[in-house]
């Protein structure tokens, strides 16, 4: 089966820091471009990960269900160069990541440096903690 997600924005166009509706919509493009249905991943239907291409900026979202669409509410926090990553499993089939890249228009924001030795992040009641005090031992701890 080849699988893609097609992407949509509301309104059409990205501004840095305000929020946009993406509408990723999951497709059998052998058959006629189908809607498809899926299976949920680790509790979810849909993981959206968010990158910048400079590795500045990291975002894990999920998309909820919205008629024949996965919508999620957003916001870019710079201008540049972003890729989206559609984790999706299709009902009864094999699980598939596909990327796409959004262009947001503003002034690109260079690389910026974590200074911090530990990150911490929680997503639905999930706390990953990432320790780089020393670049050959990371540690990471999920609770």
């Amino acid at each position: 089966m080849m699988i893609d997600v097609l992407l949509n924005f509301e309104p059409p166009f990205i501004k840095v820091q305000e929020t946009v509706r993406l509408l990723l919509t999951p497709i059998n493009q052998e058959v006629s471009n189908v809607t498809l249905a899926l299976e949920e991943m680790h509790t979810k239907d849909v993981h959206l990960i968010v990158v910048s291409d400079n590795l500045s900026f990291f975002a894990h979202e999920h998309p909820q269900k919205a008629g024949k669409d996965y919508a999620v509410d957003f916001s870019f926090p710079f201008g540049g160069k972003f890729f989206l990553y559609c984790d999706v499993k299709p009902l009864n089939g094999s699980p598939v990541v596909i990327r796409r890249t959004v262009d947001v228009a503003s002034d690109i924001q260079e690389a910026q440096r974590y200074h911090q030795d530990v990150l911490n992040a929680t997503v639905d009641n999930v706390a990953v903690q990432l320790d780089v005090q020393d670049l050959n031992a990371i540690q990471v701890t999920i609770k």
